[in-house]
């Protein structure tokens, strides 16, 4: 997930892999492999063997989000990359990345990104 050459680092998963407290390495990595599962803080707290409360509190003191704005920012990158190196449709990225629905996912990538799903895959695509 490391850019090539000199471009700047602005990959989630490259800034969690170095973030202190590597209790949560195991569980990262299934958040990215799992991005179109339930993702709930209970799920999370049960797979990290936590109470909920116990989970969101250390998950956010070790890696400055909260478990549900983590999974948030891991789905928008992987529609990135979706968007960016395929021509499947909005929907169909909104459902293999794990949004509920079109209009959330594209709340999210604007939200997040500044711009529409659309706008941003043609950015991508002129250059």
């Amino acid at each position: 997930m490391r850019r090539s050459g000199g471009q700047s680092q602005f990959s989630n998963t490259l800034k969690a892999q170095h973030a202190e407290g590597g209790r949560f390495a195991d569980l990262l990595a299934w958040i990215a492999d799992n991005l179109a599962d339930d993702l709930s803080n209970t799920r999370l707290a049960a797979r990290a063997n936590m109470s909920d409360r116990t989970f969101a509190r250390r998950f956010q003191s070790d890696l400055g989000a909260t478990p549900a704005a983590y999974v948030r920012l891991m789905r928008v990158e992987a529609a990135q990359r979706l968007l960016t190196t395929t021509k499947l449709s909005s929907k169909i990225i909104a459902f293999q990345v794990g949004f509920q629905s079109v209009d959330a996912f594209e709340a999210a990538v604007k939200t997040t990104v500044g711009k529409s799903p659309l706008a941003f895959r043609e950015t991508f695509e002129k250059q």
